[in-house]
């Protein structure tokens, strides 16, 4: 038999343990560590590149930590699925994350790109890490913990998806710390929620944690690849805009399609792995039992006063009383 894991009693409040793990990520982000970077080189992109890779592959660690710790350590195999319908069923996430790239516009000469290899290879790791401790938080822990209060069939599993998409998508609002524009962290909000929502939906679906981290680091590198390796031109053409609110409306529409089609059986098997205890149920069954004492399942015991067939309550006592401390006047008459 599984040894229980040790952080299995923070399911038995599963909103509140979500919600105490998303304060517990943000903090982290919230961390400075360019001077990790400082340490290796004198350049400032590289400093940030640096520092941002070995703290995310840090955080990544503890994160995976508390996934297994928490009995979801079902989530990193593929669940009921076969490594090549995985793969299917990711092409639409996969196809979003490859257009946040300026294909467009580098195709056609309007934009270029001219990094140095070191600045390449650091901003893959950088984008690797970033998308396993994100996916491993998101993913991996606040989504089943979600899960697990809103449930996994019907409305619950709708429930779900949204409110960890949602959680998903406001924790960039710490880029406006780092002094991002209102209008760029908007944009990014929304499309993090469309692409949250798609990777639960994909792992509802039974697709293992590996190819939400895989997709959600593709999508930073070509996302931000413009920006971090020097990109000079245009980013954001008509003809990309217009692809890509096609592709995420087709998108939106895929997900929703395959969450309805969806069922319950890869949740349930994740969540199922190890039932959380009902302690404070029982507690309170077994309380209730003793406060009655006479009934073994807590309910107490009454005798229901029995009816005459008059309607009048009927006393035993009264019934077998001495005939002569019984009211003459309260005999039926004789009968003629």
């Amino acid at each position: 038999m599984k040894k229980p894991p040790s952080m299995l009693y923070l399911r038995e409040t599963p909103l509140q343990s979500a919600f105490i793990f998303y304060l517990f990520v943000i903090g982290l982000v919230c961390i400075p560590v360019n001077f990790l970077g400082a340490i290796f080189t004198p350049d400032e992109t590289l400093q940030s590149l640096i520092g941002i890779a070995v703290s995310r592959a840090v955080f990544f660690v503890l994160m995976l930590l508390c996934l297994r710790h928490l009995g979801f350590s079902r989530l990193l195999r593929p669940n009921g699925v076969s490594l090549g319908r995985c793969f299917l069923l990711s092409l639409p996430a996969l196809a979003v994350a490859v257009n946040n790239a300026p294909l467009i516009e580098l195709i056609t000469g309007q934009a270029s790109i001219s990094p140095t290899p070191a600045a390449v290879v650091l901003f893959a790791l950088q984008c690797l890490f970033v998308g396993a401790f994100e996916e491993t938080a998101f993913r991996g822990v606040i989504f089943p913990l979600v899960l697990e209060k809103t449930g996994t069939e019907g409305l619950g599993k709708w429930k779900g998806v949204i409110f960890s998409a949602a959680l998903f998508g406001l924790v960039h609002l710490v880029n406006l710390l780092g002094g991002g524009g209102i209008g760029s962290v908007a944009m990014q909000i929304g499309y993090s929620f469309l692409l949250g929502a798609l990777l639960a939906i994909l792992l509802y679906a039974g697709v293992p944690l590996w190819f939400a981290v895989a997709v959600h680091a593709l999508y930073n590198f070509c996302g931000m690849s413009f920006d971090t390796l020097g990109g000079a031109g245009i980013q954001w053409s008509a003809a990309r805009i217009a692809l890509t609110a096609v592709l995420a409306v087709l998108a939106g529409i895929y997900a929703l399609i395959l969450l309805h089609r969806s069922g319950p059986g890869p949740a349930d098997a994740l969540l199922g792995d190890f039932p959380v205890p009902k302690r404070e149920k029982g507690k309170k069954e077994d309380g209730r039992a003793k406060e009655a004492g006479n009934s073994p399942n807590g309910a107490e015991t009454q005798t229901e006063p029995q009816k005459a067939p008059d309607g009048d309550e009927f006393r035993p006592e009264a019934a077998n009383a001495p005939e002569e401390s019984r009211d003459p006047g309260s005999d039926p008459p004789p009968e003629v």
